[in-house]
């Protein structure tokens, strides 16, 4: 079993996830963008009516912690219905909630009912619920920004304080010798304790090897330069590309909250069927998908979407040019739909063994 349609940007698979899964290899993804079953029974899909959701999601959450990098994040679409029944087995396996991202469409379905018979609001909106993980993440720290930093100096596997702690030691100095030294009144207790630790700024790294250079004693190795770096810049650099690998990666995209107003997928962007009906009935804004994976990815990362629809994220993915993604869908009509929009090389079945970009020879 391999993808049926391949590229530089791109894995499609034809099949179930949990068949797929074993295929792909361990600590693969930085981001899944999971948009499953909602359950709510009115997308005229028979993979819409599940009996039980989380015995459904469960085997999926199972193999993501396998497939997923240790600094990674998870955007689980659904209803507000069917992310609440989901949201505590996503914080059971380890997933630690940031936010619920609302897709505001503006407009509700037009209602078949009249006003006086109605017993909910009409829904307009549809929810992400937005996780991460780190591995040196703890749940009782103050705030999103300070998950990792916080957690870390409480971590034995955080060599970087330890090494920070040894070589400030190593010259003989107090911490209030490192605070004067910055012009800081108790910062020293950050970059070297347990509580509350963070990376020192460059600005505060070099007043450090300053110091310690000054007064330290004499040793042939400067001090606060790493073994595997060269010059004191980039031993900090070193630290920081260290330090920011058992980060979940987030860019927050100017003015933008966790509110997203888009309209519903309209005109040339929707895949239309033989008849020209929507092909799928949850279609996804590329634009949307696109910014979730400019959020929650570095360049060159890879994307898993395990129920792929339409495959946004591999449309996004080659839209972007600098990220990779796996999508995996068990109906073949939506991957041949969204086959001229990919430019691929091989596949089971590919004919001409290559395609243009918008599916010409």
């Amino acid at each position: 079993m391999r993808p049926i349609i391949s590229t530089d940007r791109a894995d499609l698979w034809h099949g179930d996830s949990l068949e797929v899964y074993p295929l792909l290899p361990d600590d693969a993804f930085e981001l899944v963008i999971c948009d499953g079953p909602y359950n709510l029974g009115i997308a005229g899909e028979e993979w819409d009516r599940v009996d039980d959701l989380v015995a459904l999601y469960e085997p999926h959450v199972t193999e993501w912690d396998r497939l997923c990098k240790p600094g990674a994040s998870v955007y689980l679409w659904g209803s507000s219905g069917s992310w609440a029944a989901l949201h505590p087995l996503m914080l059971r396996y380890g997933w630690r909630f940031q936010s619920l991202i609302v897709w505001d469409k503006g407009s509700a379905p037009s209602q078949k009912s009249s006003r006086e018979a109605a017993r909910n609001w009409p829904i307009a909106s549809e929810v992400a619920g937005f996780y991460q993980r780190d591995p040196w993440h703890e749940t009782a720290a103050t705030g999103p920004a300070t998950f990792v930093g916080h957690a870390a100096g409480k971590d034995d596997r955080n060599w970087i304080r330890e090494w920070l702690v040894a070589e400030w030691e190593a010259t003989g100095l107090r911490r209030k010798d490192a605070d004067q030294a910055m012009g800081t009144n108790g910062m020293a207790g950050h970059y070297f304790g347990r509580s509350q630790w963070e990376l020192p700024t460059w600005e505060r790294y070099a007043q450090l090897a300053e110091a310690a250079q000054k007064h330290g004693p004499p040793r042939a190795r400067p001090y606060f330069v790493h073994p595997d770096a060269i010059g004191l810049r980039a031993s900090w650099e070193h630290l920081r590309a260290e330090y920011e690998a058992q980060r979940a990666p987030f860019d927050l995209p100017i003015a933008t909250t966790n509110v997203w107003r888009r309209p519903a997928v309209r005109g040339a962007e929707r895949l239309l069927d033989a008849q020209g009906a929507a092909l799928h009935p949850c279609q996804k804004p590329i634009d949307l998908t696109e910014r979730m994976i400019r959020a929650s990815t570095r360049p060159g990362a890879s994307v898993l979407e395990p129920f792929g629809g339409t495959c946004r994220a591999a449309v996004a993915c080659h839209r972007l040019g600098d990220r990779r993604a796996v999508c995996i869908e068990r109906d073949r009509r939506y991957l041949d739909a969204v086959r001229p929009s990919l430019e691929f090389v091989g596949g089971d079945d590919a004919e001409t063994g290559q395609l243009g970009f918008w599916g010409l020879p």
